[in-house]
């Protein structure tokens, strides 16, 4: 795999980020990758392409030239993947634009985080101008800890595509017997901090730690503070161990072959940060591999950090807890355990994030976030890229509730503004955009109109293919009433156009492939099913009495409940039961309907918990819908094992033979009536159709409909 690394600075400069870029470049050098590096500053040298910068601004290198500069690099050395440090912002942004199409990792080393009022405003900017862009941009993103990923309020929302890599150690160079005679110090014992002494890096919290050692040197003049590092901010510091009459130790910048005495030599180690700055501080483990007991502070990534080497010396932000914790290792034997993170593991680990993120883009528009689809996109998610525009959270008719947080796959719930039943998304084709899809996957419903055409409009632009997935049906096409006269035929006008550029085409029932018939050439069928985790079973298991019918749905026009309420009126069985589970606008005219038939009950919207224990204790469910384009009411029937009547304008009624229930015409009240009369009236009979039907695979699994959509996403990108 050729890789191209974006870091702001390399190697000879000295600084945790560079530290990292160098040790993973080495690594994945030796495991046989070919490495291009591009960075800052003038000169190059083998594998290293160094851009100048017009100048420097709060240790940002800055050239305006170089997105221009980086899209021809990219052009030239054609890599499989770009891979981009931040946070130091311009040129890892730059980078992710100037990809292109090529598959884009950013190693988010931590958060752009400042104190002051001006600092804060600036980087408010920078996120609302560049930062959010290049993390939605990145096919994949790395950080260090799976703290930082979770307590980082810019990494939450893209969870989805984080993967967690700790940093290594290189343990021939970091270990206990380093030869530590020329620095040690027997007759003191010394806390040693190692670090940028630069004020852009006033963060790591020396200042604390200079106050902490004067309160131990108070009461223990055998102290003694090392510092070690260089930066425009060491007057400051001078100054600050003047004032506090602490005789410090400041060596000046120290080359990476003497760090490890340091180390070794010491008594213990503080990385005393002060803000998510800090995204997890190696010099931790390089500190612990030598030996030394390490003292950190609850901020960052330094937790994490921490528990890599077995720490429990966690200190918070302040003078008198990092004080506190000093005189606990000072006073006791502490040794750390042994260092094993490497950086061959850390390098096989980013191997594998940048194999992910050469996996296809998926673009994927859907209208609401459903909970029966959730399971069928983390499935999808793990053969491709997938990024999932929900254009509104929820619709107004439904009441289940669903959230895309924890999801494997990477969610945008879009701000919508609703025209009817139209999504209007303002800002979404910016969104789709930036997703630089290989793939797109939408369907032919209005109520998505105005994204999934920019979605088509943007893969005509790129040409890349479009599968359009399709559940409308001749039933469903013809019963949507519309309000304005040619109406119908500008929606099915927008059908055709959807379905004759369509690559792919994902038919989701048999009604639906005879629908498209005219494009039979390139469906895929694909299967309607209910994921298992939203089949709980019944906590309790009462004995069914062979005369309870049930409906679970909407109560609409469309779901002709009324119609069932007549035809099971029409049964003279004074022990059979209608049970009607649901909520909707003709509930109160249903009600009016019943009458004073004690046999049906209304028993409200019912999910989750509920809805198992009542399927369980129903016999035979009952969907006497006009028109459905699947209706997954069924596939929940069947897995609970209830016999079931549907009428034929259902896609689930292809579920149904002679075994698992009857299919009933819609509208025929008498054939409903002699349906539900034929299956009470022979028990044995029902009783095998709900042996049969409990616990069928068919209507749950989620991989063999997931099977069928990667089917059409290859042959589309073929």
């Amino acid at each position: 795999m050729k890789i191209m690394v974006v870091a702001p600075y390399y190697a000879p400069q000295v600084g945790g980020l560079e530290n990292y870029a160098l040790n993973v470049v080495q690594a994945l050098i030796a495991q046989g990758h070919e490495v291009v590096v591009v960075t800052s500053g003038t000169g190059n040298s083998p594998g290293v392409i160094r851009l100048r910068a017009w100048l420097k601004a709060s240790n940002t290198p800055v050239n305006p030239l170089w997105y221009w500069q980086l899209k021809r690099l990219v052009g030239r050395e054609r890599p499989d993947v770009v891979m981009a440090h931040t946070p130091v912002p311009f040129i890892a942004d730059l980078a992710a634009r100037a990809a292109g199409s090529t598959p884009f990792v950013l190693i988010y080393h931590n958060d752009l985080a400042k104190d002051s009022g001006v600092q804060k405003a600036i980087v408010a900017a920078y996120w609302r101008l560049l930062g959010h862009g290049t993390l939605e941009r990145a096919d994949r993103i790395v950080t260090t800890s799976e703290r930082y990923a979770t307590t980082s309020s810019f990494l939450k929302q893209y969870s989805a595509k984080v993967d967690v890599i700790a940093p290594g150690v290189d343990t021939r160079r970091f270990h206990p017997q380093v030869d530590t005679s020329a620095v040690s110090q027997p007759d003191r014992q010394v806390v040693l901090f190692v670090g940028s002494l630069h004020r852009s890096h006033a963060h790591k919290g020396l200042d604390l730690l200079m106050r902490a050692v004067a309160e131990l040197h108070a009461e223990n003049p055998r102290v003694q503070l090392v510092v070690v590092g260089r930066g425009d901010g060491l007057p400051e510091y001078r100054s600050q161990a003047a004032n506090l009459g602490l005789d410090v130790t400041f060596t000046g910048f120290v080359a990476d072959e003497d760090l490890p005495a340091y180390y070794a030599a010491a008594d213990v180690f503080v990385l005393p940060s002060t803000n998510m700055a800090e995204g997890f501080g190696m010099v931790l483990l390089e500190a612990s591999a030598c030996g030394t007991p390490v003292i950190g502070t609850n901020v960052g990534g330094i937790p994490a950090a921490l528990q890599t080497v077995g720490s429990s010396n966690l200190a918070e932000p302040r003078v008198d807890s990092i004080a506190q914790q000093l005189r606990k290792v000072l006073a006791s034997d502490e040794k750390p355990a042994p260092v094993t993170s490497t950086w061959d593991d850390a390098a096989r680990r980013t191997e594998q994030s940048l194999l992910a993120a050469r996996r296809p883009r998926i673009a994927l528009i859907h209208n609401m976030i459903a909970p029966y689809r959730l399971a069928l996109f983390r499935e999808l998610a793990a053969e491709v890229n997938l990024r999932v525009f929900f254009t509104q959270g929820a619709g107004k008719d439904r009441l289940w509730q669903a959230s895309v947080d924890g999801n494997s796959f990477d969610a945008r719930v879009l701000p919508s503004a609703m025209l009817g039943p139209v999504a209007l998304n303002p800002g979404g084709f910016r969104r789709l955009r930036r997703s630089r899809f290989d793939a797109l996957i939408t369907n032919t419903d209005p109520d998505t109109a105005p994204l999934s055409l920019a979605g088509l409009l943007l893969a005509r632009l790129r040409r890349r293919p479009v599968v359009v997935w399709s559940e409308v049906t001749d039933d469903v096409v013809r019963s949507v009433p519309l309000p304005v006269p040619g109406l119908a035929r500008l929606v099915r006008g927008y059908r055709r156009l959807f379905l004759n550029r369509a690559t792919v085409v994902l038919a989701f029932s048999e009604a639906a492939r005879t629908y498209l018939s005219d494009f039979a050439g390139k469906v895929v069928r694909t299967h309607q099913v209910v994921p298992p985790e939203l089949l709980p079973p019944a906590q309790e298991q009462p004995s069914r009495d062979g005369r309870t019918f049930l409906y679970v749905g909407y109560l609409t026009d469309r779901k002709n409940v009324d119609l069932l309420i007549r035809a099971f009126q029409e049964l003279t069985d004074p022990r059979a039961r209608l049970l009607i589970a649901g909520s909707g606008p003709r509930e109160n005219a249903l009600k009016l309907r019943a009458g004073s038939d004690t046999r049906i009950s209304f028993l409200g919207y019912v999910d989750g918990q509920r809805k198992a224990e009542l399927f369980s204790a129903s016999d035979v469910l009952v969907l006497p819908t006009r028109h459905d384009c699947w209706g997954l009411v069924v596939n929940e029937a069947i897995h609970y094992g209830l016999a079931v009547i549907v009428t034929a304008a259902a896609g689930a009624s292809e579920l149904i033979d002679d075994a698992r229930g009857v299919v009933v015409p819609s509208e025929d009240q008498a054939a409903l009536t002699a349906a539900m009369a034929g299956l009470i009236a022979d028990p044995a009979a029902l009783r095998a159709v709900q042996n049969k039907n409990l616990n069928s695979p068919d209507v749950s699994d989620v991989r063999s409909a997931v099977r069928a959509m990667s089917q059409a996403v290859r042959q589309a990108l073929a």
